[in-house]
């Protein structure tokens, strides 16, 4: 059976450690994810959903899961990229794949 340990300065040396090791780790995931490589293939990747998701919503004439996803996200920050702003699910899609296309970055202005 378990012990179960009732020490406070236990429980908070391994609270400390906890969190030094979820610091080294995130430290860790922003080296590996700020070199071009990862952001280029990330980029790839959304690029990719992008893209079909704007052949989904051109295709069908009624809604699909990628309208449906686009609407009901309407007020997300990213849309505001999409220049000029549009209603419509299907153009929201074609203009973001473009500035993905492009090389622009899909974060919202600040």
């Amino acid at each position: 059976m378990a012990e179960i340990i009732t020490n406070p300065n236990t429980i908070l040396k391994w609270m400390e450690e906890k969190q030094a090791n979820e610091q080294a780790m995130l430290c860790e995931l922003n080296k590996m994810f700020n070199g071009s490589i990862p952001t280029n293939k990330m980029r790839s990747l959304v690029l990719a959903a992008i893209q079909l998701m704007t052949i989904e919503s051109s295709q069908l004439h009624t809604a699909g899961p990628a309208t449906l996803a686009v609407n009901a996200e309407k007020k997300l920050a990213v849309w505001s990229r999409v220049q000029p702003p549009s209603p419509f699910a299907d153009i929201k899609l074609m203009r973001m794949a473009n500035l993905l296309l492009a090389g622009k970055h899909a974060a919202p202005p600040l």
